[in-house]
């Protein structure tokens, strides 16, 4: 989105951390066996960088706050709050040492996706989301997307 804004009115785009991150990235996946340690290290990398990038970003917003939420489109704006939400639960996830979350975030451009656990042999993990259909009579009488917060466990289960 920065850089969607410095293209636009050709401004100077300040420095970034993406570099710092992807040598962390692919140091780890080039890596035939990747212990614990260095995980653990190339995600915290990975969330630092993050951190100082919104930093930056938010700063960069309060100087040219008029003519840059000029630029952003509302689907901008819901990627942006998804990345700050995602960015959020993956530091939690850290610092704690846990691996879920609720109503964890999958996707910046999808926030409305969530895993759903299957066990087929093929793929035990489906992506997608969550929908509430009424049959009557061998017709589809109704249908509304469902988020995991709408229907008691016990409920969704099933589907």
């Amino acid at each position: 989105m920065l850089d969607k804004f410095c293209a636009c009115y050709k401004v100077k785009k300040p420095q970034t951390h993406r570099t710092e991150a992807r040598q962390a990235f692919i140091g780890l996946i080039k890596k035939k066996r990747k212990g614990k340690r260095l995980i653990d290290k190339t995600k915290l990398i990975q969330i630092r960088c993050l951190q100082a990038d919104f930093q930056l970003f938010l700063d960069f917003l309060g100087k040219q706050s008029s003519t840059l939420l000029a630029c952003f489109s509302r689907h901008d704006y819901k990627c942006l709050q998804a990345a700050f939400k995602m960015y959020e639960q993956q530091k939690m996830m850290f610092e704690q040492n846990v691996r879920r979350c609720a109503d964890r975030i999958i996707s910046i451009y999808q926030p409305h996706l969530r895993p759903i656990v299957r066990g087929k042999a093929k793929a035990k993990v489906e992506f997608g989301a969550k929908i509430g259909a009424s049959i009557v009579s061998g017709y589809l009488s109704h249908f509304r997307k469902i988020g995991l917060e709408d229907l008691p466990k016990e409920n969704y289960e099933h589907f």
